[in-house]
């Protein structure tokens, strides 16, 4: 949804991250997701991130 001045973006989100044990230096790769919405608002013509939120996507 989008506006003049104000602008929403849905999306998901891939993250990935990797863990490392202290003793071997091996890590390991995580993945995640998230479902997240983003809020925008147009000032002095720039536009803002006045808002996010992110809720995992939870896999079976």
């Amino acid at each position: 949804m989008t506006t003049d001045d104000k602008s929403q973006v849905i999306a998901i989100n891939n993250a990935f991250y990797r863990s490392f044990e202290k003793r071997d230096n091996k890590g390991r790769r995580l993945e995640a997701q998230s479902m997240a919405t983003n809020s925008f608002r147009k000032m002095a013509q720039k536009w803002y991130l006045v808002h996010h939120h992110g809720s995992p996507i939870m896999r079976q």
